[in-house]
């Protein structure tokens, strides 16, 4: 008979299996031009979709060009809209932001990942709570998509991350190159957006 795991071996697991880079694509570039990037994005990456400027229609069926491109590629998708049409499209995850993780009730069903942006330590709980596999929490330096936005520094991140049982990525104005100063600090790895594609 198998032994059960203990409950302190589920997030080393968890972080095992997770990437160490997870790419957002940039909002106000068109799907298309970004298209031809993918292959050099770190192997096997986690990508979110991230446009909200889209109607829920167009979002749907860029998210299905991009599941066939990325297919072949290792890179895992994470869609940001309906849970259950993310389920449905075959991504790998869906992401949540703050607002929508703390209006849910439970983790949506059916999903083999789901990732929670958040900002503090009560947004962070409840990922926790609802069975959140891993949380993004920013940011981290000072970020041209939030500014005047105060910045947490890698103490503030630390702080913040605390003793969460989930793997937690590092956000803003970060990129490949601070992957190990993130770890050093107890993230995952880092989320970015600019760092990751061509300017």
């Amino acid at each position: 008979a198998q032994e059960p795991a203990l409950p302190t071996v589920a997030p080393i697991a968890q972080a095992l299996r997770l990437a160490p880079h997870y790419v957002f694509t940039p909002p106000t570039v068109e799907p298309r031009q970004l298209l031809p990037h993918l292959a050099p994005l770190p192997a096997g990456a986690l990508l979110r979709l991230r446009w909200p400027g889209l109607s829920d229609g167009d979002y749907a069926r860029v998210a299905a060009e991009w599941l066939a491109a990325t297919r072949s590629s290792g890179l895992q998708l994470l869609l940001d809209r309906d849970p259950a049409s993310a389920a449905l499209l075959g991504a790998a995850g869906w992401h949540a932001d703050s607002r929508t993780l703390m209006q849910l009730t439970a983790r949506p069903p059916g999903l083999a990942l789901c990732i929670a942006s958040v900002h503090n330590a009560a947004e962070l709980q409840r990922a926790v709570e609802l069975g959140f596999d891993a949380a993004v929490l920013g940011s981290v330096q000072p970020t041209a998509s939030h500014p005047g936005a105060p910045a947490l520094g890698w103490s503030g991140f630390a702080d913040r991350r605390g003793l969460a049982p989930i793997p937690v990525y590092a956000l803003g104005g970060l990129g490949p190159a601070d992957l190990e100063q993130a770890q050093a600090h107890n993230a995952q790895g880092v989320a970015g957006i600019s760092a990751y594609w061509p300017s």
